[in-house]
């Protein structure tokens, strides 16, 4: 049912989308929360956001956030990546730990840790210049926090991903 409604709704156009949103926004405002679960958990992806009024999105916004897992798997850390357009300086911390407490997760494989990074590091031209620099902070505070563990691995790691996530805001020239 849930990939049924997504290849229908990735196929339709904006207007019908955008009318999608409407319904799940009504949906959220008004009906019992294990209602509103089912729509989140088998139909409105956080990617989808977007085709909610502007006046709506961080109700939105909000919603996922508080639904995000405190470790991400490689799905959900692609998913949630979508949220990085509409974060404000308060929510860019907790949005970031989800994907950060997922690399440093010694029981994901590589492949999962490179899908999980590399989602996080898609969406680096979305963040707002705030939220960019309180994440570089953040990073930092997590570095800090695996030194002081004598994890040097990880903190090699967290430190190649800092560079990566600055080098993607600078320009090429």
């Amino acid at each position: 049912m849930k990939n049924g409604f997504r290849m229908i709704f990735n196929s339709t156009s904006e207007e019908v989308k955008k009318s999608s949103l409407f319904h799940f926004i009504q949906i959220v405002r008004n009906s019992p929360d294990w209602e509103v679960d089912i729509y989140v958990d088998m139909f409105i992806m956080p990617s989808d956001i977007k085709y909610a009024p502007a006046k709506e999105q961080e109700l939105l916004k909000d919603l996922y956030l508080s639904r995000q897992d405190s470790i991400h798997s490689s799905e959900s850390a692609s998913q949630y990546s979508f949220l990085a357009e509409f974060l404000s300086s308060g929510d860019a911390s907790k949005w970031l730990d989800s994907f950060i407490r997922a690399l440093s997760s010694s029981k994901m494989n590589q492949k999962e840790h490179d899908s999980i990074r590399n989602s996080l590091l898609g969406v680096q031209h979305l963040l707002q210049e705030n939220c960019f620099k309180l994440q570089i902070d953040r990073l930092q505070t997590w570095i800090d926090h695996f030194v002081k563990l004598s994890r040097s691995e990880l903190v090699e790691n967290l430190n190649q991903l800092k560079n990566d996530l600055s080098s993607s805001r600078e320009l090429p020239f």
